[in-house]
C-alpha cells in the first residue's frame, strides 16, 4: 500500500483499515493491521483511542489468523497503557470462547500479561468504586474461565493454563526474605489497603486455592508429559519468588519423585526425572532452601543425582552473600526458640499413643520408637512376613518408576523410613503400650483434676446427703446474699469444665434452667453472659432454658408465687428467645453462627412474631436466613402462613441475591395445591401496586433495601412490583389477564417497565393456547402495546400458526388495532396481503421496519419458505403507489434492505435491477438503486453498463430526476462510463459536459487513446461536443492519435499514409453512418472498440 507523506496519522490509519476491510487475501488484510499497529502503538499511540475499536473488531473475522492477531493486539495495548484493560477485557472474554482452539490458546496466554496490568490498573487509577467494579468482574470472569480450562483437551491450552496459574499466585501473594528479586515484580504489597473492589486477605486465599490446584494437577495420574514439567518448572518459579511456598512445593515434588504417572512411556519418565533432578538443583541453590537442605538432598539421591552434583549446587550457594545473610538471621530465630523450649527433666510421660497428644508429636514420638526398633534383625522379619503378600510378577508401573536409591542405609535414610512408618502407624489404629510421649504442663494437670472427678463419681461422693446448717446463723444483708447467689452460680456454671459423666452433665443443665426460670433479671444474665462466651459449646444448655420456659408458658410446670416476676409467661419465653439469636448473631466464625440460629429456628418449641422479625433482619445480612424460612414453611405448619408471608416480603427486595434465592423457594412451594391461591393472593396484591399514582411506602425502608422513598414510579419500583407475578405467569399463563387490565390503567413508566420485562415469563407460551386467543378476543382498552409484544415474543422463534394470523387479521380489519399489530404475524400471510400493507408497514420506526423486513423474510426462522423474496420485497418498494411526500420513508426502507448484504447479494440486486429497467415509466429511485447497489458491490460495474445503455435507448433524459442519476452514475463510473457517454446524442452529451465540466478532458483523452479505426466510428457532432463548437480548426487535428495496429496479413486495408492521418479535408468527407456511435453498431465492433 501507498501512504502519501502529505497524509496525517488519523488518514494514514484509516486508508490502512479501509483498505484491509476490502482485502480479498487473509495475508494481505494482516500485512495491513500489522501496518495499523505499528503506527498505533509505537509511532503515533496517541491516536490509539480513537482507533482502538476499529481494529478490535476484526474479532468476528472469519479467519483464525485475524482473530489471533486481534488478541496480540489487546496484550500489546494493555502492556503499553494499562488503562486499556477496561476497554479490552469485554472482548477478551468473547474470544476466550472462540470456535478455533488455536485463538483460545493464544487468549489464554495473553491473559497473564493482561491480568497483572489489569491489577496493577486497579491499584492505582482513581476512579469511582461502581467502574472499577464492572473492571474487577470482568478481570475475576477472566480468571475462573481460564483456570477452569485445566481440564481442556488441548495439550497446549492446558499448558498456557498453568503459566497463567502461576501469574496469579505470584501476583496475588507476598515477597519473602530470601526469595530472588526480579524487574516489574508484582505482588500483594503493590495493592493498596483502601482498595475497595477487594482485599489483599481475600486475593491471598485465593492464590493458595489455586496453589492447591496446581499441585493437585501435578500428581494426577493422567497428566501428559509436557503439561508435567510445565507445572514443575511452575511450581519452581513460585518457589523462588515466593519462599512461603517452597515447602508446599517439595511436599508436591517429592509425591511427585514417588508416583510418576503410569501413562507416561519409558522416555517421558527418564524426561520426567531429569526434569525434576533440573527442578531440585535450582532450588539447592535458592539462599531460602537452606532449612531444607537435607530433605532436597535426600529427594536428589533417590532420583539418581551424584554427590558430586549436590556438592556443586551447595558450594554456588555457600559463595552466595544473600544466603549468607539469611543463615545468620536463621540462626539469630533458632537461639530464641531454643531458648524458650522447656527442659526435658520437667516434662513428664504418658503410656497413651492415641490420645491427648497433637498428630506432630504422635508422629516425632513413633518415630523416636521406630528408630529405636529398627535393627537388620527386625528389617528380615518384616520382609520376610510380607514376602507372600507380594505379587509373582513384578508391575510395570513400578518397572517404569524405580529408580535405585544411592543413599540407601545411611542415617538420613533409615531416619527417612522411620518416619514413614511412623505415620503409616499414626494414621492406623494400633495401640503401642510401651510408648512415650510428650504432653503439656496444662494437659498434666487437667488429666489430674479429670480423673480425680471420675474416682468421686465411682464412689459416689457427689450423692452424699448435705450437712445441716445453722439458721441462727444465717443473718446476711440481702445485696450482699444476692452477690453471694451470683458468685456461687459463677462457679456452678465454671463446673461444666470438669464434668464428664453424661448423666452429671444432664443434672447440671437441669439446675442451671431451673434457677434461669426462677430467679430474677440479674441470675438470667450472667446466664446468658456465659452462654454467649461460647454459644456452640452451650447448645444443649439454650435449648433446656428455652424447653423450661415453654413449659411454664403452657402450665406444664406450676411456680410459686414467690418466683413470678412482673413479665408474663409468654414475654419471658418471647424474651429469653430473642436474646439468644441475638447472642449467636455475635458468634465470629460464620459456619458457627449459621448452625446455632438454624438449631434456634429448627428445634425451639415456639417460633414468636419478634423471633420472626429478628430472622427478617437476618435475612437481610444473610442468605441462610431465607433457608430456615423455607424450611419454616414445610416444616412447622401451624406457623405455615406468617413465615410463607416473610418469606414472599423477600420477591421483592432490591438486593438481587436476595430476591433471586426467595423467588426460587417460592416457585417450589408454588406447586403445593394449598399455597398456591394464598402465593397468587400476594403477588397480584403488589401487582395492585401499579394502578396507584403514587408508589406504597411498603415498597421503600430498611428491610426492603430501598433506603429513599422514590416520589414517582420508577423502573426500579415497578420491578419490585413484578417479579414474583411474572415468576408466577411462566406457569400458569392465566396471570396474564389481570396483567393486561392493570396494564391498561398504569402511567407511561410503569407501562414502559412491564413491556420491557414482559417477553421472559411468556416465551414458552404455546401461540394456540387458550389464554392467548381468550386475551385477542377481550382486549383491555390500552392494552395494545402489552398484547403487540407479546404476540411479538411468541412469534419470534416460530412461524405464526394459521390460526393465530387468521384472529389478528380480523383484529386488524375491523380496525381495532392499528397497522403494527400485523408485524408480529406478518411472515405467514400471503404476498399479495403484504405487499397491501407494506406502504404503510414502512412509516413505523425504523428498528419496527427492520423487524418486518427479517419476518417477511424469513431471517428469524430456520426451515422457513418466506412469502416475499428478497428480489419481490426490493421491487414493490420502488413500484408501490405512494405520495411524494412519503419517498423518505421508501429511501429508509430501501436503505435497510442495502445494510442486510447476507440476504441482498449482488445477485439479488441484478435482478432486482433487471425487472425495474421493464417498468414504464421508470421508477423514481431506479438511479439512486443503481448507485447505491454499485457502492455496495464494486463488481456489479459491467452489469451496470449495460444498465446505463438500455437506459439510453429508453431516452432517460426525458425524466429530469433519472437523468440527473445518470448523470451521476456516469460521474461515479468513469472511465468505464465513457464507452456508454459516447452513445448519447450530441444535445444530451453536451448536458452531461455542462453539469460535469472536470469529465470534458479525461473524455478527450479517452477519445484520443483509440486507434483510428475505432475513432471512424464515432459521429462527427460528439466529437465536435467534445473539442469544443466554439473552436473553427478542430483540437484533434494537431494532436498526435494512437496508431492502429497493423497485422501482416491485411495490412493494405488499414495502412493510411501519414498525409491522410493529417488530413483534416480526409476525415470531414466522411459520410455521417461511418461516424456512427459505437451503440449502433454490432456486438462485435462493440467488443472490439
Amino acid at each position: 500500500m501507498r501512504v502519501e507523506r502529505s497524509q496525517s496519522p488519523t488518514e494514514q490509519v484509516t486508508s490502512i483499515l479501509n483498505e484491509a476491510a476490502v482485502a480479498p487475501d487473509e495475508n494481505i488484510k494482516l500485512d495491513l493491521l500489522l501496518k495499523s499497529k505499528e503506527v498505533l502503538l509505537y509511532q503515533e499511540p496517541k491516536f490509539l483511542p480513537q482507533f482502538i475499536n476499529d481494529v478490535i473488531a476484526y474479532q468476528n473475522d472469519h479467519s483464525s489468523t485475524i482473530r489471533k492477531f486481534v488478541v496480540a493486539f489487546i496484550e500489546e495495548c494493555c502492556n503499553k497503557e494499562k488503562s486499556n484493560v477496561c476497554v479490552t477485557l469485554p472482548n477478551l472474554l468473547m474470544l476466550l470462547k472462540d470456535r478455533s482452539l488455536v485463538v483460545q490458546k493464544r487468549v489464554v496466554q495473553a491473559a497473564s500479561n493482561i491480568y497483572r496490568a489489569g491489577l496493577q490498573w486497579i491499584s492505582m487509577t482513581d476512579l469511582p468504586s461502581s467502574d472499577l467494579s464492572t473492571v474487577w468482574q470482568d478481570l475475576t470472569n477472566l480468571k475462573s474461565h481460564v483456570i477452569n480450562m485445566i481440564d481442556n483437551d488441548n495439550e497446549g491450552i492446558r499448558t498456557q493454563v498453568i503459566k497463567f496459574m502461576e501469574t496469579v499466585i505470584l501476583v496475588q501473594t507476598y515477597k519473602g526474605e530470601g526469595g530472588v528479586d526480579r524487574e516489574n515484580d508484582v505482588s500483594l504489597e503493590d495493592i493498596p489497603l483502601t482498595l475497595k473492589v477487594t482485599r489483599r486477605r481475600r486475593l491471598e486465599d485465593e492464590a493458595k486455592v489455586v496453589f492447591d490446584l496446581l499441585s493437585r494437577f501435578c500428581q494426577s495420574g493422567n497428566v501428559g508429559c509436557a503439561n508435567l514439567m510445565t507445572c514443575m518448572g511452575s511450581l519452581t518459579l513460585i518457589a523462588k519468588f515466593r519462599v512461603s511456598f517452597i515447602e508446599k512445593v517439595l511436599i508436591t515434588l517429592e509425591t511427585l519423585s514417588k508416583n510418576i504417572p503410569s501413562s507416561l512411556t519409558p522416555s517421558q519418565s527418564i524426561s520426567v526425572q531429569k526434569n525434576l533432578k533440573l527442578q531440585l538443583l535450582s532450588l539447592l541453590r535458592l539462599p531460602a532452601s537452606i532449612e531444607h537442605q537435607q530433605i532436597i538432598g535426600r529427594l536428589l539421591l533417590d532420583i539418581g543425582a551424584s554427590n558430586q552434583e549436590i556438592m556443586k549446587a551447595l558450594q554456588v550457594l555457600s559463595k552466595n552473600e544473600d544466603s549468607k545473610k539469611l543463615l545468620r538471621s536463621l540462626k539469630r530465630k533458632n537461639d530464641d526458640k531454643d531458648d524458650k523450649k522447656p527442659d526435658k527433666d520437667e516434662i513428664p510421660e504418658k503410656k497413651r499413643c492415641t490420645e491427648g497428644t497433637p498428630p506432630d508429636q504422635h508422629v516425632s514420638s513413633v518415630k523416636a520408637w521406630v528408630l529405636e526398633k529398627l535393627s537388620p534383625e527386625t528389617i528380615t522379619n518384616l520382609i520376610m512376613t510380607f514376602m507372600p503378600k507380594l505379587p509373582s510378577k513384578m508391575p510395570s508401573a513400578f518397572v517404569t518408576n524405580y529408580t535405585p536409591i544411592a543413599a540407601a542405609g545411611t542415617d538420613s535414610h533409615i531416619k527417612h523410613v522411620a518416619k514413614l512408618l511412623a505415620t503409616l502407624i499414626c494414621g492406623s489404629d494400633i495401640v503401642i503400650p510401651d510408648l512415650k510421649y510428650i504432653t503439656q504442663n496444662d494437659d498434666e494437670s487437667l488429666e489430674g483434676v479429670k480423673e480425680d472427678i471420675i474416682k468421686m463419681e465411682e464412689e459416689d461422693i457427689l450423692l452424699a446427703q448435705p450437712a445441716e446448717l445453722n439458721m441462727n446463723n444465717c443473718q446476711i444483708d440481702p445485696i450482699e446474699a444476692e452477690e453471694l447467689a451470683i458468685d456461687a452460680l459463677l462457679r456452678v456454671l465454671d463446673t461444666s469444665k470438669i464434668i464428664l459423666s453424661k448423666q452429671f452433665k444432664e443434672v447440671h443443665i437441669k439446675a442451671i434452667t431451673k434457677v434461669a426460670v426462677m430467679c430474677s433479671d440479674d441470675f438470667r444474665n450472667t446466664i446468658l453472659d456465659y452462654i454467649n462466651l461460647d454459644m456452640p459449646k452451650n447448645m444443649n444448655l439454650c435449648l433446656s432454658w428455652l424447653y423450661e420456659e415453654y413449659s411454664v408458658n403452657q402450665g406444664f410446670i406450676k411456680l410459686p408465687t414467690a418466683f413470678r416476676n412482673t413479665l408474663t409467661s409468654e414475654q419471658n419465653y418471647n424474651t429469653v428467645l430473642c436474646a439468644l439469636i441475638r447472642g449467636a448473631l455475635n458468634i465470629v466464625d460464620l459456619k458457627e453462627k449459621e448452625d446455632a440460629i438454624t438449631t434456634f429456628y429448627f428445634e425451639s418449641p415456639l417460633i414468636t412474631d419478634d423471633a420472626v422479625d429478628i430472622l427478617k433482619e437476618i435475612c437481610g445480612d444473610h442468605a441462610f436466613g431465607l433457608f430456615i424460612l423455607n424450611e419454616l414453611v414445610t416444616k412447622r405448619p401451624p406457623r405455615q402462613l406468617v413465615y410463607l408471608n416473610a418469606l414472599l416480603f423477600f420477591t421483592s427486595h432490591k438486593n438481587d441475591k436476595l430476591r433471586e434465592i426467595a423467588l426460587n423457594f417460592i416457585s417450589k412451594l408454588y406447586k403445593n395445591k394449598d399455597l398456591k391461591n394464598i402465593i397468587e393472593e400476594y403477588a397480584t396484591f403488589y401487582l395492585g401496586f401499579l394502578r396507584l399514582q403514587l408508589p406504597p411506602d411498603v415498597l421503600f425502608g430498611q428491610e426492603t433495601g430501598r433506603l429513599v422513598k422514590s416520589e414517582v414510579w420508577d423502573e426500579d419500583s415497578t420491578t419490585a412490583c413484578l417479579y414474583l407475578y411474572f415468576m408466577l405467569m411462566a406457569d400458569n399463563y392465566e396471570l396474564i389477564h389481570e396483567l393486561a387490565a392493570v396494564f391498561s390503567n398504569s402511567q407511561g413508566e410503569v407501562k414502559r417497565s412491564i413491556i420491557k420485562l414482559l417477553p421472559h415469563p411468556i416465551q414458552n407460551m404455546p401461540m394456540n393456547s387458550a389464554e392467548m386467543f381468550r386475551l385477542l378476543e377481550e382486549i383491555p382498552k390500552g392494552s395494545e402495546a402489552m398484547i403487540t409484544r407479546v404476540l411479538h415474543t411468541i412469534t419470534e422463534k416460530e412461524i405464526p400458526s394459521p390460526e393465530l394470523v387468521s384472529r389478528v387479521k380480523k383484529l386488524y380489519e375491523n380496525q381495532i388495532v392499528e397497522v403494527r399489530f400485523l408485524v408480529p404475524i406478518i411472515s405467514g400471510l400471503d404476498k399479495k396481503y403484504i405487499l397491501n400493507a407494506l406502504p404503510q408497514l414502512i412509516k413505523l420506526n425504523p428498528n419496527v421496519v427492520k423487524e418486518v423486513f427479517n419476518r417477511i423474510l424469513g431471517i428469524n426462522y430456520s426451515n422457513s419458505n418466506p412469502p416475499v423474496s428478497p428480489a419481490e420485497l426490493l421491487i414493490a418498494l420502488h413500484t408501490m403507489d405512494s405520495d411524494p411526500n412519503d419517498l423518505k420513508y421508501i429511501i429508509k426502507a430501501t436503505s435497510l434492505c442495502f445494510a442486510e448484504k447476507s440476504i441482498f447479494t449482488q445477485e439479488i440486486l441484478a435482478i432486482v435491477m433487471q425487472n425495474l429497467m421493464d417498468v414504464n415509466p421508470l421508477p423514481t429511485l431506479l438511479m439512486r438503486t443503481v448507485i447505491q447497489s454499485l457502492t455496495t458491490y464494486p463488481r456489479l460495474i459491467a452489469f451496470i453498463m449495460n444498465i446505463l445503455q438500455r437506459l439510453i435507448l429508453k431516452k432517460v433524459w426525458h425524466q429530469k430526476t433519472q437523468w440527473e442519476g445518470f448523470i451521476k452514475c456516469c460521474q461515479k463510473t468513469k472511465p468505464n462510463s465513457f464507452q456508454v457517454l459516447l452513445q448519447l446524442p450530441p444535445e444530451q452529451l453536451e448536458d452531461v459536459l455542462f453539469q460535469c465540466p472536470e469529465m470534458r478532458k479525461s473524455l478527450l483523452d479517452h477519445v484520443l487513446s483509440f486507434t483510428e479505426v475505432q475513432r471512424l466510428h464515432i459521429r462527427q457532432a460528439i466529437m465536435d461536443v467534445i473539442f469544443g463548437k466554439k473552436m473553427e480548426v478542430p483540437m484533434y487535428q494537431n494532436l498526435k492519435v494512437k496508431c492502429e495496429p497493423v497485422s501482416n496479413t491485411n495490412n493494405q486495408h488499414v495502412i493510411m499514409s501519414n498525409q491522410e492521418k493529417q488530413s483534416p479535408e480526409n476525415i470531414s468527407n466522411l459520410k455521417e453512418d461511418e461516424l456512427r456511435p459505437p451503440g449502433d453498431c454490432d456486438e462485435d465492433s462493440i467488443n472490439g472498440i
